[in-house]
């Protein structure tokens, strides 16, 4: 894994894996021996270019792991779905590992803060009874 964070700030992405929460308890660092909740979920942000007529053309979608520790990782593995919008702010690193001979990396962002993006379109409200969450989204046209 590489020591290199760079800091992140993606806005408009949307979930596109339902998250998965496990419980871990470190061996090292500062919390060693404290189990603590570990959410990790995919999103994707599309990346747009101008075309010749003045309007937008998506042009492809980057995709990042994002990881969340302690309370906030169950908080998130309670709300978030698949195809919402989040704004997601933290540290992104490369992970790096060998299969077959071969050197595959992924992105992994270490998120500080996960925020709901509530401007787009499908989302019509959510609503909380304090346990559940009920989340109507409406058909894009």
């Amino acid at each position: 894994m590489s020591d290199n964070f760079e800091k992140i700030d993606l806005k408009r992405a949307f979930v596109s894996s339902d998250p998965t929460v496990k419980m871990i308890t470190p061996q090292s660092g500062k919390h060693a021996g404290q189990e603590t909740a570990v959410a990790e979920f995919n999103v994707g942000k599309p990346q747009w270019e101008r075309d010749d007529k003045g309007g937008f053309q998506q042009k492809g979608t980057d995709y990042h792991t994002v990881r969340m520790y302690g309370d906030d990782a169950k908080h998130i593995g309670e709300i978030l779905k698949k195809g919402m919008a989040v704004n997601v702010e933290g540290s992104k690193t490369t992970e790096s590992w060998q299969k077959d001979g071969e050197t595959k990396s992924k992105s992994v962002i270490n998120a500080t803060d996960v925020s709901l993006n509530l401007a787009q379109k499908r989302i019509k409200s959510i609503e909380f009874d304090g346990r559940e969450q009920q989340t109507t989204q409406t058909k894009e046209s």
